[in-house]
């Protein structure tokens, strides 16, 4: 599930995905996200907000470098927030660090 919010004053664009982004749903989320962008053409910057991920597989991680590649082509800024400690070394492994702004806060865990 994908949920959008549009902050006009700054034209900030905040993306929250729900969940894991896998082979089995990248499609569907990269069809909700262009819906998105289709339906806020104006914004300046994107908060693509992956906190509840735990898990980006290859196709995932495809999609994701589409969505980077739009944002970019349009001039605006991107910006990736994630928890997971294993997202955020696949990133660093992938350089999307070099592509994108990465946001890396890592949640605590309730004892």
């Amino acid at each position: 599930m994908i949920s959008s919010d549009f902050k006009q004053d700054d034209q900030l664009l905040v993306i929250k995905v729900k969940g894991d982004i896998l082979s089995t749903n990248a499609e569907e989320r990269a069809d909700q996200i262009g819906s998105i962008f289709a339906e806020f053409p104006d914004f300046k910057k994107v908060k693509l907000d992956l906190n509840t991920a735990k898990m980006v597989d290859s196709v995932g991680l495809n999609m994701l470098l589409g969505v980077i590649k739009t944002v970019v082509d349009r001039g605006a800024e991107i910006v990736l927030h994630i928890s997971s400690p294993s997202i955020h070394r696949v990133f660093l492994m992938s350089r999307f660090d070099k592509l994108a702004n990465i946001h890396f806060r890592e949640k605590r865990s309730r004892k």
